[in-house]
């Protein structure tokens, strides 16, 4: 049986939580913050995190529209560029 990406994340984020650990962007909300300056900080602060691979594909198969997945702000610029102002 295959599982899903979201089925991969939640077990690699259940592992995480068992050794008492937490990726950076939960700790800080930034990845699904309102302010696209905050989800570019998030995005930074993905590469060698431990679940970018199943974040990344979650977010890909799950076709998601905001927020950081991965390492890349999913969030369209128009959407930004209406928030920034």
């Amino acid at each position: 049986m295959r599982h899903s990406a979201r089925d991969r994340l939640n077990a690699a984020l259940a592992e995480m939580t068992l050794q008492g650990r937490a990726p950076r962007c939960a700790r800080s909300g930034a990845a699904t913050s309102e302010d696209p300056a905050e989800r570019a900080y998030a995005a930074d602060h993905c590469p060698g995190c431990p679940l970018l691979v199943p974040c990344a594909e979650t977010g890909a198969e799950e076709r998601h529209t905001f927020g950081v997945w991965g390492g890349v702000d999913r969030t369209p610029r128009a959407y930004a560029r209406k928030d920034s102002t």
